[in-house]
């Protein structure tokens, strides 16, 4: 008995040893925990004892100022996606209650962040926008800076340059009217790096060297080192642009041999511009290296980039014609993936750069090559079934016994499980024919067009609509009326020519869409043009 007691202890001794140790924890001192916090801000496990310990200490206390910090911390450090946000939901809650604006644009501004982190563009610059309407822009210039930074860095993304100007710009005027504090130097100097950026983007490509040109002397001025190679690479781009592809090939990799590893995105343009100017050389083979840099690099961190696509299209026609089926395969899929995890800035892409292949496009070329290594797959493993039943015969058989009784089971059960709905056969017609009557009105375009409505429409009720669409039609409800809005939306355009002169806004609300994003989406699924694009090929 004494042996296990002491087995017992013996597992139990690390679990009281840990809670002494968030016990002590939680009598230490706030500068501490946030001491040791900090200096574990990279080091997420070994920082988590600390803000547990925060938390608790600000509860116990009834601090809210401090629980804030301490949730503050939490969505940071926390791994899981959904613990994020449970603590930025917190932080929202707890700085409602506190009724303290500044705190609530603090919130909103950290669970825009977190969006930002998992690439929900639209989302994390709504809260930023609510943040913004919380800040006092008086008082908390600072914090209006910040959110302004955030939000122009994802409209950078999206591709709405204009107004990430505006927002930059506002910046450097507040950095240029502080630059007697040492602590601004860095955000200025950010502020001139993005104004470079977005304008080479927008093409204004004079005004981007001039800020590219101030950045850098301003760097040699404070002595950053960091943002003196930022603005050489921002000048090396500015190069690109004016067609001196030699002089971008020739200072590029000594300029990314001293940026940062960590700084992945940084990279990853550079590498771009370097194999853009090998194309525009024609050299193609250097340019395919260090374009499969830039696929190493977002297979590894989900980068969003624009140029990505771009480069996928390249290393694929370069597949073509070396004429090499399993890497085409593997961009094909490379840019299908992309453009589904991208959904939100796909269509303004295709609004800017000519795709030189289509999603649905993509979809076929896969399925031809699917379909092609099937067929050798499928004659290299009948020989090896052969060989294989040949061996090993009994245990074959015995497997294929066990797998066909399996089946018989399994088919058993769906049939029993497709069985628990019965609808005579005269019902199930009856609703396909008023179905297929539906489906020549415009009722669908009813932005309200519910299940319900559907139901009274062809005489029945909801559960035996539902189970025709799924069964027969193969579709769901939703996606049925999507596809009859997209469709007739389609047909309207080619008919009324008028169509041309409407906003795709006003389009979509027009073809029963609340959302003109979703519309966009959609449509593009359907034809791998957006409305626009379309729109003028039919002009």
């Amino acid at each position: 008995m004494g042996k296990y007691r002491c087995l017992f202890l013996i597992i139990l001794c690390p679990f009281f040893t840990v809670a002494s140790k968030n016990e002590k924890l939680e009598k230490r001192k706030y500068e501490y925990l946030i001491e040791n916090i900090d200096k574990h801000y990279q080091d997420h496990k070994n920082a988590w004892p600390y803000v547990e310990a925060y938390i608790k200490k600000a509860k116990i206390k009834n601090d809210k100022i401090n629980l804030f910090y301490a949730y503050k911390e939490a969505a940071y450090f926390s791994k899981e996606k959904s613990i994020k946000f449970l603590y930025a939901d917190s932080l929202i809650s707890l700085s409602k209650g506190m009724k303290n604006k500044e705190y609530i644009s603090q919130a909103y501004l950290s669970k825009g962040l977190i969006h930002y982190q998992f690439k929900e563009l639209n989302e994390a610059l709504n809260n930023y926008k609510l943040a913004n309407n919380y800040v006092n822009h008086k008082t908390d210039p600072y914090i209006v800076a910040k959110i302004n930074m955030n939000s122009a860095v994802i409209m950078i993304h999206m591709m709405q340059y204009d107004n990430a100007e505006k927002l930059l710009l506002k910046n450097l005027e507040y950095y240029e009217n502080n630059l007697g504090n040492e602590n601004f130097s860095n955000y200025y100097l950010n502020t001139l790096y993005y104004l470079g950026k977005v304008n080479q983007k927008n093409r204004n490509y004079k005004i981007a060297a001039d800020y590219n040109r101030k950045g850098l002397s301003q760097s040699k001025q404070l002595g950053n080192n960091h943002f003196i190679t930022y603005f050489n690479l921002g000048t090396t781009i500015d190069q690109f642009y004016k067609k001196k592809y030699k002089n971008v090939i020739q200072n590029s990799i000594p300029l990314i041999n001293q940026i940062n590893s960590d700084d992945f995105k940084t990279i990853s343009s550079a590498y771009y511009y370097l194999g853009a100017s090998y194309i525009a050389v024609k050299e193609n083979e250097k340019a395919s290296f260090y374009f499969k840099k830039i696929d190493s690099i977002v297979n590894k961190h989900k980068l969003i980039d624009i140029h990505y696509r771009e480069v996928l299209e390249f290393l694929l026609k370069q597949e073509i014609q070396n004429n090499n089926k399993e890497n085409q395969l593997y961009y094909i899929n490379q840019l299908i993936g992309y453009d589904e995890r991208n959904e939100e800035i796909i269509p303004l892409l295709a609004q800017n750069i000519h795709f030189v292949f289509t999603t649905p496009q993509l979809r076929s070329k896969r399925n031809q090559l699917q379909n092609s290594t099937s067929k050798y797959t499928f004659y290299v493993l009948g020989i090896l079934v052969v060989s294989a039943v040949l061996y090993y015969k009994n245990k074959v058989i015995a497997k294929i016994k066990q797998i066909v009784t399996n089946k018989l089971k399994n088919t058993t059960d769906i049939n029993k499980a497709n069985s628990t709905l019965i609808i005579e056969q005269d019902i199930i017609n009856k609703i396909l024919q008023r179905l297929d009557d539906f489906e020549k009105s415009d009722k669908f375009i009813n932005p309200d067009f519910s299940l319900n409505d559907l139901a009274k429409y062809v005489q029945s009720n909801k559960t035996y609509v539902s189970h025709v669409l799924n069964n027969y039609k193969k579709i769901s409800f939703c996606n049925y009326i999507h596809t009859l809005r997209i469709e007739y939306a389609i047909k309207v355009m080619q008919d009324d020519k008028k169509l041309s002169t409407y906003s795709i806004k006003a389009l979509a609300k027009d073809m029963g869409f609340k959302n003109q994003r979703q519309f966009s989406n959609l449509f593009y699924k359907r034809t791998g043009m957006n409305p626009k694009n379309y729109i003028n090929t039919i002009k």
